[in-house]
């Protein structure tokens, strides 16, 4: 793809982690030259993850540092890999999560008593 302009091809937005550009899924299968960039896919990352009780408040992130990512805590997550992250960004991002009121307790699981078989 040497000399081809990506620009027109990136997604609006940027990777909430690492600031790169991202590809829409549906622009990485029209053109099968891009198949390079695949792990820049544009996903969604729940900054808080499933499992500490964040659910619906995403930031956009490319599918390297939502693979990275997991769940793990955004601050952790921010310290170990991305330390180039400002503190400022993911604290306000929390707090958005906050306000937004999606970051609510953990799931607790659901118990279901087993029924005795008899024979």
């Amino acid at each position: 793809m040497s000399g081809i302009d990506l620009q027109p091809l990136f997604s609006k937005e940027s990777c909430f982690w690492c600031d790169g550009p991202m590809f829409d899924r549906e622009t990485i299968e029209a053109y099968p030259e891009l198949h390079q960039f695949r792990r820049h896919i544009k996903t969604r990352d729940h900054l808080v993850p499933l499992k500490d009780g964040g659910a619906g408040f995403t930031v956009p992130c490319c599918f390297n540092c939502n693979h990275a990512k997991g769940s793990l805590d955004p601050m952790e997550f921010r310290d170990k890999y991305r330390p180039d992250v400002p503190v400022e960004k993911v604290v306000q991002a929390l707090l958005d999560a906050k306000l937004a009121h999606v970051a609510v307790a953990p799931r607790k699981k659901r118990v279901t008593k087993r029924r005795r078989v008899v024979r």
